[in-house]
């Protein structure tokens, strides 16, 4: 976690003015803002889905804190034992928290957001990942994803693509996986069609499967981060131990049919 010595009063008022979460020293913040999310995602476990309002503070109180440099590198480890994910990447430019609103039943709902910085400034910016909302005719929510790993992918003209990984539960039998690609343009954290079929240029890869829990199929990046596989399912949809080989040209990941 970085330091850093105590603004003078200018800057601390100019701080303010930005958010209500400038706080004087990282330490400070990392102590303050991780009791207050520690005991937010704990009231919402607790709760469930008997209320609401408990899981639209925790949101409305991530979109400022994300707003403030510091909590990028914030340790937070409050809150991540009571059930926060934190997911950062290597370059330390984006991270995804991610927590289970408690409602559903043997459906967990995730919701996540991202912080990321904005290039060619000190400042950082958040933006919801999870869940999206649906078309007004649409009766089947997102779930979400709990995302626990991002992985950069430079590409050979130079830009960084990140791969956020992450699981979901539908049911008791019933699990998922996905791989999302962004990247950061304009000053935005946008997604990034990353991932070439044969007919098709995908921003992200999802499957869901039965039988096993989420730890015994993931999605692979291997040979340094060159090659992407993912889990190959029956019609039933449990894996068969195979899997679908993406392997990256320089631009994107080009599928590979299997000889």
């Amino acid at each position: 976690m970085k330091t850093s010595s105590s603004p003078t009063a200018k800057t601390l008022i100019s701080l303010f003015a930005l958010s209500t979460f400038a706080f004087a020293n990282a330490a400070d913040l990392d102590s303050e803002v991780d009791s207050k999310i520690a005991g937010m995602v704990k009231a919402i476990l607790e709760n469930h889905s008997t209320d609401n309002r408990t899981n639209q503070e925790m949101i409305d109180y991530m979109d400022k804190a994300c707003k403030n440099p510091e909590l990028l590198t914030a340790k937070l480890r409050k809150a991540s034992e009571v059930g926060l994910g934190i997911a950062d990447s290597p370059d330390k430019k984006i991270r995804v928290f991610s927590w289970d609103c408690g409602g559903g039943g043997t459906m967990h709902f995730i919701h996540s957001i991202a912080q990321y910085e904005v290039p060619g400034s000190k400042q950082t910016s958040v933006i919801k990942l999870h869940p999206k909302d649906p078309p007004k005719d649409h009766d089947d929510p997102d779930p979400g994803w709990f995302f626990s790993s991002i992985d950069p992918i430079q590409t050979v003209d130079g830009k960084t693509v990140y791969l956020i990984m992450g699981d979901g539960t539908f049911d008791r039998f019933s699990f998922g996986i996905t791989v999302e690609a962004y990247s950061i343009e304009g000053g935005k954290l946008v997604k990034t069609p990353f991932f070439k079929t044969t007919k098709s240029l995908l921003d992200s890869i999802s499957c869901e499967f039965k039988g096993e829990h989420v730890s015994a199929t993931a999605i692979q990046l291997a040979d340094n981060k060159t090659t992407l596989k993912i889990p190959l399912l029956k019609a039933d949809y449990t894996p068969t131990g195979k899997y679908l080989v993406y392997k990256f040209d320089g631009h994107k990941f080009v599928y590979i049919p299997a000889k």
